[in-house]
């Protein structure tokens, strides 16, 4: 979801090129409980009509995940679940297990993560200058979205108001493979407070933060597609 700010505004340059890959270290503090963990992404196979297949793996899982999407369908304006023709699941044993794409759509659970967080922000853009990576040049810029939203809910006679602060943060390069982010720091804070009826009441805000950095990439032919899979049909 941390991504999507970006993607809708034209500022991410996703290379879906067969063979690149790009690894992170991601950490995530929601509601108290913080989770670290380390993301692989990798596009291991293309089809004839134009799809991928994108390889998902993280180190807290045993399994690992395979999307087929249409990249023609890949829009800033669109909406990404209509880019989705697959998913499958690898088990630890190499077993596939092939999903309902329909219900994933459906899923109000998916559908909430790729919805984008925000309406009207502000966005703030800066050039930085080149890094390398071994005999690598890598273009950078800065990019940040803030916004505050607030909404009001009736609860009889006193009114409930919720302000959401958001604020995220990036490092984006086209030279980095999929996603084009070098890294990423996304933070949420939900404070709520109800007013009118027998007085003003204030609840503990609600803070959520995501930090993606990217600790290598590449492109070649690491991964591959399991050979019970095929390209384009289940």
């Amino acid at each position: 979801q941390e991504l999507l700010g970006w993607w809708s505004r034209g500022l991410l340059d996703v290379d879906l090129t067969e063979g690149g890959w790009v690894r992170y270290a991601t950490f995530e503090l929601n509601d108290g409980r913080a989770l670290v963990d380390t993301l692989e992404v990798a596009v291991v196979a293309s089809g004839q009509d134009g799809t991928r297949w994108l390889q998902f793996a993280a180190t807290s899982s045993t399994e690992r995940t395979l999307l087929l999407v249409e990249p023609a369908r890949l829009e800033h304006s669109a909406e990404l679940l209509d880019a989705l023709r697959r998913v499958v699941r690898v088990l630890p044993d190499g077993t596939l297990v092939e999903e309902d794409v329909e219900e994933h759509r459906r899923s109000r659970l998916v559908q909430r993560h790729f919805k984008d967080p925000f309406e009207d922000p502000t966005l703030i853009r800066e050039a930085l200058a080149d890094t390398t990576i071994g005999q690598d040049t890598i273009r950078r810029e800065r990019v940040r979205l803030t916004e505050e939203q607030r909404e009001e809910r009736s609860l009889g006679r006193a009114n409930l108001v919720l302000v959401t602060e958001l604020d995220s943060r990036a490092v984006l390069s086209p030279d980095v493979p999929v996603f084009g982010v070098w890294s990423a720091h996304t933070s949420t804070l939900v404070t709520s407070r109800s007013e009118g009826g027998s007085g003003r009441t204030r609840t503990a805000p609600l803070e959520t933060e995501v930090r993606l950095q990217c600790l290598d990439f590449g492109r070649g032919s690491e991964h591959a597609l399991p050979a019970s899979l095929s390209l384009d049909r289940p």
